[in-house]
């Protein structure tokens, strides 16, 4: 697996994301994205999480939850709640989230229309007072 790094997203990568996010045929050759995003309430965070095709089955996905998690909880005062929601049907990234420690909570039904179709989601969690995965 290739080295995982983390930054803050930057005004430089705006371009980059803008042309990724429009063209489905770079949406699927490279770039991955992590963003974490306190709630009004400031004590939970809402977990996103696109890996590029090209890094599937890498463990990239599992190695940045790690790292965000660590970072989340250490950078952000008040956290004490990661959430994240992923298709019921993504296998793989339900193993990424379990992998690194996050706890499989709720199944939304019918929960969002995605490509046209109603999908059901899970809710995963991760608190403060969860052990931090290796």
């Amino acid at each position: 697996m290739d080295t995982v790094t983390l930054r803050p997203f930057s005004l430089a990568d705006a371009d980059v994301m803008m042309t990724w996010a429009s063209d489905p045929v770079r949406r699927g050759a490279s770039g991955s994205a992590f963003s974490v995003t306190p709630t009004d309430d400031r004590c939970r965070a809402e977990l996103c999480v696109v890996v590029a095709r090209a890094h599937w089955g890498k463990g990239v996905a599992t190695a940045a939850l790690k790292q965000a998690v660590a970072a989340v909880f250490g950078d952000l005062d008040g956290v004490e709640r990661i959430e994240a929601l992923v298709d019921a049907e993504n296998a793989a990234s339900q193993r990424a989230l379990e992998k690194a420690g996050f706890t499989r909570e709720a199944v939304l039904r019918s929960y969002c229309v995605v490509k046209g179709r109603l999908r059901d989601m899970v809710v995963y969690s991760f608190i403060s007072t969860d052990p931090l995965v290796e």
